[in-house]
């Protein structure tokens, strides 16, 4: 969820919480005023009827159908007046409604009397209806206005943030000017701009010096090597050498070998890794796929190894046409590796996706980390090929499954083809 959603949330849920307690409070406050005003008139009433009785007035005119006046035996103690919620039936609506009654026992000279007065509380429920229903569409009505009034201000609020996240996400580690943000009169984004900057300084010089020093290291490294893999070659052509000694020169000569090998895949490790390979064009995958495995295919064929090719949708691809030559070729050279004498491989593409599967035996280890850099089920193997192949498909966002299903080991890319 977006910061500005969150923000908003919480300010709604604490809006609602604020104003569901403020009304809550509204409403039983207006109800009790309401209740008070009845009180006091059903007081006034009997007061009056009480002044009605002493003047002389009879009880039958006294009485209808909100109030009661009844002559009682003398009593003991007269009770104050008490205050009840009660129904009457209505005989015009037929139906009860609900009344607040009055009653008491009065000594009027040396009379005793029983009082009831009633009224009705269906205005007083509408009215406090009508409160409340007021009161809710303004409830509404400012909720929904510091809702937009917040979204509004935070949306010019956060702009210098956002500006500063789209430097950022369109910032490459390569590019030769370093980042600079404009300057803006928020004391915290400001101070935000500034120590990325610095940050950001210091990552690029990083970046540059160990480019340096790779491309320094490969390159230094590259001569002694051919030097040694070139005398050594020349050792192995003498005539005078042994076979023990042959074999000595020769686990130097294959030592050369895969230690340069070993040097060319950490180098386009580290390329990939600092996004060195900028050029892209639009690459068909598919038909990248069958130009390998006609390079292949004589070191399948002196392995016995049966191949089917199923390419139906075409696979279009914006990348490096170098890193994409490298992807394909590792999975094939690592399809025909791992399979065995007389084994077979299925290449296959559909929309979006590309399939790698080749026999062989289950990995056992389960600790193996398949796509991690010198995982290897042999001694021959640098265990550089598949580390490869993961950081080109993470570089281009392609997604990279394996699973082993019936005898058969399954590459499978997802492109992101967007």
């Amino acid at each position: 969820m977006k910061l500005l959603a969150k923000a908003i949330l919480y300010y709604l849920l604490a809006a609602l919480l604020s104003f569901g307690m403020g009304g809550v409070l509204i409403y039983f406050n207006t109800n009790k005023l309401i209740h008070k005003d009845v009180e006091n008139f059903l007081v006034n009433r009997e007061e009056i009827a009480t002044t009605q009785i002493v003047n002389g007035e009879s009880i039958s005119s006294l009485n209808n159908y909100e109030q009661k006046v009844i002559i009682i035996p003398p009593i003991s103690k007269l009770n104050k007046p008490i205050f009840t919620d009660t129904l009457i039936y209505d005989i015009i609506d037929d139906k009860y409604h609900p009344y607040l009654q009055l009653s008491l026992n009065r000594k009027i000279g040396k009379q005793y009397y029983h009082i009831e007065i009633n009224k009705s509380l269906i205005e007083t429920k509408l009215l406090v209806g009508e409160i409340f229903i007021t009161m809710l569409f303004v409830f509404i009505g400012l909720i929904v206005l510091m809702i937009v009034l917040n979204l509004l201000i935070s949306r010019n609020m956060w702009r210098p943030f956002k500006d500063t996240l789209k430097k950022l996400k369109n910032y490459k580690s390569g590019q030769s000017e370093p980042i600079k943000f404009k300057k803006i009169n928020t004391y915290e984004f400001s101070q935000l701009n500034e120590i990325i900057e610095i940050m950001m300084g210091k990552i690029r010089n990083d970046y540059l010096n160990l480019k340096e020093f790779t491309e320094n290291a490969s390159h230094e490294i590259l001569t002694p090597l051919a030097i040694i893999k070139s005398k050594t070659d020349m050792l192995m052509q003498l005539d005078n050498l042994n076979e023990h000694e042959l074999n000595f020169v020769k686990a130097i000569y294959d030592s050369t070998v895969k230690l340069s090998r070993l040097n060319q895949g950490l180098l386009l490790l580290a390329k990939i890794e600092n996004q060195q390979y900028g050029s892209e064009e639009k690459i068909d995958l598919n038909q990248l796929m069958l130009n390998n495995f006609k390079e292949y295919k004589e070191m399948a064929d002196l392995k016995e190894i049966s191949i089917r090719i199923d390419l139906k949708d075409t696979n279009f691809i914006q990348m490096n046409a170098n890193l994409s030559q490298v992807l394909i070729t590792n999975l094939l050279r690592n399809a025909i590796k791992h399979t065995k004498k007389g084994g077979k491989i299925e290449l296959s593409a559909s929309q979006g996706i590309l399939k790698f599967l080749n026999s062989g035996d289950e990995i056992t280890n389960k600790n193996f980390k398949m796509f991690e850099r010198f995982q290897k089920q042999n001694s021959e193997s640098l265990g550089l090929g598949l580390s490869i192949v993961k950081k080109i498909c993470d570089r281009y966002f392609i997604k990279i499954n394996y699973q082993y299903s019936k005898g058969l080991h399954e590459f499978l890319l997802l492109l992101d083809t967007d």
